[in-house]
């Protein structure tokens, strides 16, 4: 016998219109000092080999397992420094976690390396005894490539390289060269975000990329921007960045690889975006990502942009609580996970497949008891705590009442409100009102009135119709009473 598939109640509370559609789902989870993480405020988030993530806070490193926390600290595991804004992992399956003045600013206190497997935690000096070229505290600026080597830029403006062993870029750069940021491109370029300090006290945008053997290959000023920081660096050696006048703008630019800078269109064609864009100043690439071909934006509260629309907090109201992100870091199962000063948020993100039924027809939502779906793919509709059914024509995309509580017996007579509905093997729709079980061909609309009361009973609410497996149809009483119609009779158990 072939089934046809019911939907449960907990859905009806999503039903809406046709016309309200959104592209995401968003679930959101938070995790803070009470879901077991050792300080509110997450400065950065990684995930290690074995898909386990790991949360460096203002107070020591957590480990996510999916379902608690464990903490690390300087006093439990001997990390360099409870404070934890950067955590970069190596070929090795170690865990550097970086203790900087910021998270934006890369001036580096201490590092400690950490192996996940053992809980041991080194310094820098312990991790590498030999041939370390500068102390951790020389670091003014650090990355990695997509091999995991890391490049690191010193207080004496000098370059370095380490993957096993270190090995120095012999580059000219001048004091009045100040590092803003460093990356390793796919490419293989190094590129060297500077800010230029003029005698005057002014400064300007540098943009310099180099090769691993210190030749430069791109040198570009923006002397009309305050500040600019690289987003995305591709295998073609194109670098995206934007360009920010101080409290006015950010502009979206490419620099090519045949050095040519011209307007970033992945960007400038979401014309939601870039109005964002010249209304709120985004300052540092740790709150500005483009991944799932998605824009994020997350510095003072989270914005998802996509071509032509965007998700908020008015869209969806669990992103109210996002404020003042850190970080966004996006896992390899598809979880977006976001660090604020308050905690931690975790995102699941999905391709919004549900339509919003019977939505704004009335002042307020129509609140629903029940819901059935007929052989003709008409979801039958039964409002609570009224005499109104509603039918939805599902592959017309249109809506109509049957009956509503002001017209009262337009079409089908309902004596008193109703909470079950049922479609029959047969295609007939069954509902109990007043003293009738009621048969509704769902096309004709043509009833046929089957009296069920029981000898003796007072009228009772019925709250539950079944047909088994031999076309009887049983209904259950809020008092508790069972009976059942084989076609012609009416019994009682």
């Amino acid at each position: 016998m072939q089934k046809r598939p019911y939907f449960c109640i907990c859905l009806l509370m999503i039903l809406s219109n046709w016309l309200y559609t959104q592209d995401l789902l968003l679930q959101t989870q938070y995790h803070g000092i009470e879901e077991g993480l050792s300080h509110r405020d997450v400065q950065s988030i990684y995930q290690d080999d074995r898909g386990l993530i790991w949360v460096g806070t203002k107070q020591g490193l957590n480990r996510f397992d999916g379902y608690q926390f464990k903490p690390y600290t300087k006093e439990s595991h001997q990390l360099q420094s409870n404070k934890i804004t950067h955590i970069l992992g190596d070929k090795q399956g170690n865990l550097w976690l970086f203790d900087t003045e910021s998270y934006f600013l890369k001036s580096v206190f201490s590092i400690s390396v950490f192996d996940p497997v053992l809980e041991v935690a080194y310094s820098l000096e312990q991790y590498l005894p030999k041939g370390l070229p500068f102390a951790a505290r020389d670091i003014i600026g650090f990355n990695q490539n997509q091999d995991r080597s890391f490049v690191f830029f010193t207080k004496k403006n000098e370059i370095f390289l380490y993957d096993k062993e270190f090995k120095k870029i012999d580059i000219t750069l001048f004091n009045f060269h100040k590092l803003e940021n460093i990356h390793w491109a796919p490419s293989g370029l190094i590129w060297l975000n500077m800010r230029i300090l003029e005698a005057d006290g002014t400064s300007s945008l540098q943009l310099l990329a180099i090769n691993t053997e210190g030749k430069i290959v791109h040198d570009i000023s923006h002397p009309e921007y305050h500040d600019l920081f690289i987003h995305k660096l591709d295998k073609e050696g194109n670098c995206h960045y934007l360009a920010t006048k101080s409290l006015q703008y950010s502009k979206p630019y490419i620099l090519g690889n045949d050095g040519q800078i011209k307007n970033d269109t992945s960007i400038s064609n979401k014309p939601l975006l870039v109005q964002h864009l010249y209304q709120d100043q985004i300052i540092n690439s740790s709150t500005f990502k483009r991944e799932k071909g998605y824009c994020w934006i997350a510095n003072k509260g989270l914005n998802i942009f996509s071509q032509h629309k965007k998700i908020d907090s008015q869209s969806h109201p669990a992103l109210e609580q996002i404020k003042s992100a850190t970080c966004i870091f996006f896992d390899r199962q598809g979880t977006v996970w976001i660090g604020t000063p308050f905690g931690l948020y975790q995102l699941q993100l999905g391709k919004n497949k549900f339509n919003r039924l019977l939505y704004k027809i009335k002042e307020s939502n129509i609140p629903t008891r029940n819901i059935c779906l007929d052989h003709n793919d008409h979801l039958w509709v039964i409002e609570e705590g009224t005499l109104n059914l509603w039918g939805i024509d599902l592959k017309q995309k249109i809506n109509y009442t049957i009956n509503t509580s002001e017209t009262l017996q337009n079409n089908v007579i309902i004596k008193n409100s109703f909470n079950a509905i049922i479609t029959s093997k047969d295609s007939s729709l069954y509902f109990v009102s007043g003293d009738d079980l009621i048969r509704i061909h769902p096309i004709t609309l043509e009833a046929q009135y089957i009296p069920i009361r029981k000898h003796g009973q007072n009228w009772t609410l019925m709250w539950a119709l079944h047909e088994d497996e031999n076309n009887n149809i049983w209904f259950a009483s809020e008092n508790g009473d069972i009976g059942c119609w084989d076609g012609e009779n009416v019994f009682w158990l």
